[in-house]
């Protein structure tokens, strides 16, 4: 399959949370009182019955699927708060450009977690059910519309908004915005999960960016989002289900307004993508909500259903679906994922498009980061300098076409192309050519006449103990792998250090282990290593992401402790 040379806006971009998150460039936070203004007072989404027409393969109209799905209550139009402006607000350009507007909602209700009936099995037919457990949650929505409801063309877009750095992005909206808002689709950005509404989650520090920019909404605007409240992720798939459905409404009081909503598209970027696998495989053939998925750039896992119930590893799309599912995957995605292992054939409502060139965050992560923040800051951060060399290759358009195919399909049943699948060895990493460009997949001339090797990995560097990387180089490699020895109470060998990621932004895993088993181990200090942040990812990991390594011209120091005793990592000359 091969893709048409499209002029496309260089300044549309996907953040990728875990190395780069969106709200790098918001603006910083302030102490006030809980509680934003809204010009409207608080209802029920109970506007008149939207999509009176039959979807793809005679799905029931969005009215009647409705019936079974309770509605928010919905307050808003927000306004006011430390920043009189909404998280993740869209370049404000945009608006007279496309002719949008964007307004602010919270939702509120009563979520319901699911559960599986049985083993969670690779093939993906689960046999899951709403559960008793219930509890109520307020979260927010940002809705974005054409102004006029002539330029309407019925379809609603939803965002999983990602979370994996522990505040909303909106990465597909970076991705999409030009297809989006020049083809009048109504778009609607959901937090539906607790790491991006409540404080205590994962931060990782951007150089240059204020600590108070990097926060969860209670605590990048209080004033603003103090009153939102999120039970815990087991609700999210529920809260997700609602804020379509509430959104979708058509009437007075309801987020759309005069829209008339024909049809419902679930979109989500990496970390959301392994939530819409999920939902896919669970929820969906409980709710009947959306006509259509873009899953794009998940890896080998799909997201735990609930607490204790977590897919196996390679989860597959269920063969049974009845609603269009496109999966898009960087080259990234398949080898530093690991989504080769969750690999299958199309089928009736399957289709996943490899396209090569491609890596999971690129330059229009950048571009779109930049633009983005301008609404919230002033300050002036240049990416680029933490980033090093980035992938400049053809994901955006080729993700825009994924997405309009996608849209094809729902609308009138016509079935994307197929694509050529990326050629991958025996060790699951891309064949390439003598160029050091990728075999296979979704070809465009930027692979095909190429002017620079456009790849999903990063350029590799191993240090051992003593070795010496120059001052700031190590931004220009984004992988970088380290091996030391550490020794610890009881004499044994604790230390060994890997590369955590390979998405642009260098980044180091230490993992403490005894006879090769990983035990628990915490850093308690570290010396010229700038741009460290501690996460717990498991009980027996601990990671550290670096925006550069030891950026002064002194050794790099970190100790941590382990279970069997302190250790420490000492004049390893990582500057």
């Amino acid at each position: 399959m091969r893709m048409r040379a499209t002029p496309v806006r260089s300044t549309i971009a996907l953040l990728f949370a875990l190395a780069i998150p969106l709200s790098a460039l918001a603006a910083c936070s302030s102490d006030g009182s809980d509680g934003a203004g809204s010009s409207t007072t608080t209802s029920k989404a109970t506007g008149s019955e939207p999509g009176d027409g039959e979807g793809t393969d005679g799905a029931s109209p969005l009215a009647d699927r409705f019936e079974a799905i309770p509605a928010a209550d919905v307050e808003g139009p927000i306004t006011g708060g430390t920043y009189d402006v909404p998280y993740l607000g869209m370049p404000e350009a945009w608006f007279d450009q496309y002719g949008y507007t964007e307004e602010e909602y919270f939702l509120s209700g009563d979520a319901t977690a699911y559960g599986a009936k049985g083993t969670l099995t690779k093939d993906g037919q689960w046999d899951v059910a709403a559960t008793d457990e219930t509890a109520p949650y307020t979260t927010r929505v940002v809705v974005r519309r054409p102004a006029e409801a002539k330029d309407f063309n019925g379809t609603l877009v939803v965002e999983w908004l990602n979370v994996s750095a522990g505040r909303d992005s909106d990465p597909d909206f970076g991705f999409l915005a030009d297809e989006l808002l020049s083809n009048g689709y109504a778009y609607a950005a959901v937090s539906a999960q607790k790491m991006g509404v409540e404080p205590g989650g994962l931060g990782i520090p951007i150089p240059n960016v204020p600590e108070e920019a990097l926060a969860p909404l209670k605590t990048w605007d209080p004033e603003r989002y103090g009153s939102l409240s999120h039970p815990g992720d087991d609700f999210s798939y529920d809260i997700f289900t609602q804020a379509a459905r509430t959104v979708a409404e058509t009437g007075k009081g309801t987020p759309l307004g005069d829209l008339d909503v024909q049809r419902v598209i679930a979109v989500g970027e990496s970390q959301s993508a392994f939530r819409l696998t999920t939902y896919v495989d669970a929820v969906q053939p409980v709710t009947d909500l959306f006509d259509g998925f873009l899953v794009h750039s998940r890896g080998l896992a799909a997201a735990d259903l609930a607490e204790g119930q977590t897919p196996p590893a390679g989860t597959q799309i269920r063969t049974d679906a009845t609603d269009p599912v496109l999966q898009f995957e960087t080259e990234t995605d398949l080898q530093g994922l690991g989504f080769v292992g969750a690999r299958q054939d199309d089928h009736e409502h399957l289709v996943t498009w490899e396209a090569a060139g491609t890596a999971h965050a690129d330059r229009s992560t950048l571009d779109y980061a930049v633009q983005a923040g301008r609404r919230w800051t002033d300050a002036n951060v240049d990416l680029s300098t933490t980033c090093g060399r980035i992938n400049e290759g053809p994901q955006q358009i080729i993700v825009q076409q994924a997405f309009d195919s996608l849209h094809d399909w729902v609308v009138d049943g016509t079935k994307p192309a197929t694509s050529p699948r990326l050629e991958m060895d025996a060790d699951g990493k891309v064949v390439r050519d003598a160029d050091g460009i990728a075999k296979g997949g979704i070809r465009t001339p930027a692979v095909d006449a190429p002017t620079a090797i456009l790849t999903g990995e990063s350029m590799p560097t191993t240090l051992t103990e003593g070795d010496t990387l120059a001052a700031g180089v190590s931004a220009n490699f984004p992988k970088v792998t380290v091996t030391f020895q550490a020794t610890g109470a009881a004499g044994t060998s604790l230390g060994f250090a890997y590369a955590g990621t390979s998405y642009g932004d260098p980044a180091l895993t230490f993992q403490t282990r005894v006879n090769n088993i990983p035990i628990l181990g915490s850093v308690t200090s570290t010396s010229n290593c700038t741009g460290f942040a501690t996460s717990s990812r498991s009980p027996a990991r601990t990671m550290y992401s670096l925006a550069r390594i030891c950026a002064s011209s002194a050794a790099c120091r970190v100790s941590w402790t382990g279970a069997h005793g302190p250790a420490s990592v000492a004049n390893r000359a990582l500057h």
